[in-house]
């Protein structure tokens, strides 16, 4: 296969020993098959090598790299020298070396794969992946391999995406070299690297398919044909920013209220301050692959003093029981979100900044820019965990306040 100029560039950052590497740009531009193509190299060069290949759905893992990019890739070496297990979504190599995919949402694949150590972790579409999954996963980067002459293998990880908007986490980390958490100076900015790989880098594109890039809506246009990080189309706090909806110092606040988010694999918990008509979004927690006992941990001992009323996820009973004074929240999805597009153009909504600059909820503020509805009008149930907190919180204690703490005194009794 003929590779492109920046396919080549791709492949010399991608070998260069750089721990970190983030391939972002335009739609269909050969991120994906630049780093497939990396692991499968290193596969062969480094006998027993373990490497993985994860994204935030196993059904969107399986139909993209397991069915249309991996077999491709494959196709250039012997196929005595690798044999494919379909069900579990790995490759077995003649030297010992494997290649798993995984969804991060099968909570029991990840269980078991995450009792294992890799060499490199390859993040696609890493736009989708919450960063608290990011952290967790890294944590796994930890098989020593040798090539055949006895060279230490560096263990690496890999990103691919189409720029999202600017507030993400990897735009944080690999553009302005900071920590997505914090908001400091990253204190290792060398170990971070990036290349923009565009539809115009890509000579097997047809002009037809650039022209229908280029009749896009101005946003999609933008991201897919010119990679340019800006909020998705559709995108529904679109009047809210961070830039002007920011407060450094804060009235005194009447009441503290905890939004919680359960999914099988994640949770999510935003802590909101009211003041009257005004509404802060003042901390959050995010954790991944941990129990409602350790979230629980975590927020009393982050957020005792608040004295905080928790409003959960409705769905998941159990978990609620499990936490100290949380009752379930109203899941009123339309009129939670109407409720905080209120807030927004009353300009009672706010979120807090440190000194430095930094969000006081960084995970949130990335979803707040990319929750969005699709051409029908439906909510993209994607990265959204911060954001269902957030309303949980806000909607519940607005729609019902005392009153419904006061149902729960009285239900002690």
């Amino acid at each position: 296969m003929v590779r492109s100029p920046k396919q080549l560039e791709a492949l010399k950052l991608l070998g260069s020993g750089i721990q970190n590497v983030m391939l972002d740009g335009g739609s269909r531009s050969g991120k994906t098959t630049s780093i497939v193509d990396k692991q499968l190299a290193t596969a062969y060069l480094y006998p027993g090598a373990r490497q993985l290949i994860g994204r935030h759905k196993e059904n969107a893992v399986r139909a993209s790299i397991w069915r249309e990019t991996l077999p491709a890739a494959l196709a250039k070496y012997p196929k005595e020298t690798y044999t494919l297990n379909h069900t579990d979504m790995f490759v077995s190599f003649f030297n010992g070396s494997e290649l798993y995919c995984v969804g991060f949402d099968n909570e029991e694949r990840v269980e078991k794969i995450f009792g294992r150590e890799f060499c490199t972790i390859y993040f696609n579409e890493a736009s989708q992946i919450p960063y608290d999954i990011i952290i967790k996963a890294k944590t796994r980067l930890a098989q020593r391999v040798t090539d055949k002459q006895g060279n230490v293998f560096k263990n690496r990880t890999f990103y691919d995406l189409n720029p999202p908007a600017p507030t993400h986490w990897a735009h944080k980390q690999f553009i302005e070299k900071k920590d997505p958490t914090t908001g400091k100076p990253l204190a290792h900015p060398e170990r971070y690297a990036h290349l923009m790989m565009n539809p115009a880098d890509a000579p097997w594109l047809s002009s037809d398919y650039i022209e229908t890039l280029k009749e896009m809506p101005d946003r999609a246009r933008r991201r897919f044909l010119l990679g340019e990080w800006v909020k998705p189309e559709g995108a529904i706090f679109d009047a809210w920013t961070f830039q002007e909806f920011h407060i450094t110092e804060l009235p005194k606040i009447e009441y503290f209220v905890v939004g919680i988010d359960h999914s099988g694999t994640r949770f999510a918990a935003v802590l909101i301050g009211f003041a009257g008509e005004m509404v802060y979004l003042l901390d959050e927690i995010g954790m991944y692959r941990s129990t409602i006992m350790d979230l629980d941990r975590a927020c009393q001992y982050k957020w005792h003093q608040y004295n905080y009323q928790g409003y959960g996820d409705p769905s998941q009973p159990t978990y609620n029981g499990q936490m100290w004074n949380v009752m379930p929240a109203d899941n009123a999805v339309d009129p939670g979100i109407n409720l905080l597009l209120e807030k927004i153009e009353k300009r009672q909504l706010w979120m807090f900044m440190y000194p430095d600059g930094s969000p006081g909820c960084p995970q949130l503020l990335a979803e707040l820019d990319s929750y969005r509805r699709d051409e029908k009008g439906r909510i993209v149930k994607e990265n959204d965990d911060f954001c269902d907190g957030m309303r949980y919180g806000v909607f519940t204690h607005v729609r019902y306040g005392g009153s419904i703490l006061a149902d729960a005194v009285l239900a002690t009794k």
